[in-house]
């Protein structure tokens, strides 16, 4: 599993009861753009994943785990500094 489609997996898995079309609408975004990120087809970027987080109500220490290994990610790439100024 690539890091794109683990992401999109846990805004699957906090999607929980919601239909696709609810959970967007809630994120404030189109129904196509969170299919293909829960589907591991677009990274979603990190002021989305922050939307998300506030929607679904991820406990600030899930969100602080889940920022660490998201800019481990982007540092391997050598993509961090884009991402380092608007964490959590």
């Amino acid at each position: 599993m690539t890091s794109t489609q683990s992401t999109g997996a846990l805004l699957r898995t906090l999607r929980a009861d919601l239909s696709l079309r609810e959970a967007a609408k809630k994120l404030d975004c189109d129904f196509t753009y969170l299919s293909k990120i829960e589907t591991g087809s677009m990274s979603p970027s990190w002021k989305f994943l922050k939307r998300a987080f506030k929607v679904y109500k991820v406990p600030k220490q899930d969100q602080i785990v889940f920022a660490y290994r998201y800019i481990q990610k982007f540092e391997a790439f050598g993509m961090v500094e884009e991402h380092r100024l608007s964490l959590l």
